[in-house]
């Protein structure tokens, strides 16, 4: 009798699959600006990767790693762009103040306040 049973997932693939879930809150914690949890749930996914490559994996699990991991890297090149984004975003604002203050800094200048 068949009891359909199914084989549960290897250890590589739950680690890929935590991996990819990190990942992923990362990129929601970005777009909301968390900067704390964002570094909280990255530093768990670089000891999680730590984990995964300081163990031989089987050779039957082979392929599913390295596909894995390049979904990961491709997620990750996700989180630079929108990294680069909020940078560019905030260097955008430094100049405006910048300007500000010395548009601000004339004007007083020009009225004998300076």
């Amino acid at each position: 009798m068949n009891t359909g049973s199914v084989a549960s997932p290897s250890p590589i693939a739950e680690q890929l699959a935590t991996l990819k879930t990190l990942t992923q809150q990362i990129r929601e914690f970005l777009l909301l600006q968390d900067w704390n949890a964002a570094t909280d749930l990255d530093l768990k996914r670089r000891g999680l990767l730590a984990e995964l490559f300081d163990r031989q994996a089987p050779a039957a699990d082979l392929p599913a790693l390295v596909a894995g991991l390049r979904e990961v890297v491709a997620m990750n090149d996700e989180l630079l762009g929108l990294m680069a984004h909020h940078r560019r975003a905030l260097d955008r604002e430094v100049d405006l103040l910048a300007n500000a203050k010395r548009m601000g800094k004339a004007y007083l200048g020009e009225r004998g306040h300076g």
